[in-house]
């Protein structure tokens, strides 16, 4: 995480971000997804990382905070299972996606969480 460093030229952008993870307008019965995109490069992560760790996230009263980097080998089990020892801060030996997924939905149904995916690649795989 990047900390006590200072960003310039992304503070509406970030204001834009806060605005809405603080938003009242978000149904608590359905996920809120943001998607931050763009070009390698651009400062996609440094802002998410000045948001996640800005104290005005604590004041939106998320009862998990999780980040998780995803890389370019992206294997569902893998990053379900690193969530779910992120969220319960505990090592996990689950060897089924469904149990994964079973206990992700035990421990964040009905709680309000933010979870950071960091470096996910969207490319056209060869058939």
């Amino acid at each position: 995480m990047v900390v006590g460093t200072d960003i310039y030229g992304r503070d509406d952008d970030k204001e834009l971000v806060f605005d809405w993870m603080t938003s009242n307008n978000n149904n608590s019965n359905h996920p809120s997804i943001l998607s931050v995109v763009g070009m390698g490069g651009v400062g996609k992560t440094t802002l998410a990382q000045h948001v996640f760790s800005d104290p005005k996230v604590d004041e939106a009263k998320f009862v998990v905070k999780a980040w998780e980097f995803v890389s370019d080998e992206f294997d569902v089990f893998k990053i379900s299972r690193a969530i779910l020892e992120a969220v319960t801060k505990s090592i996990d030996d689950s060897r089924d996606l469904e149990m994964v997924h079973t206990r992700l939905k035990e421990e964040l149904t009905g709680k309000k969480f933010l979870l950071v995916l960091d470096d996910i690649w969207n490319e056209n795989q060869p058939k």
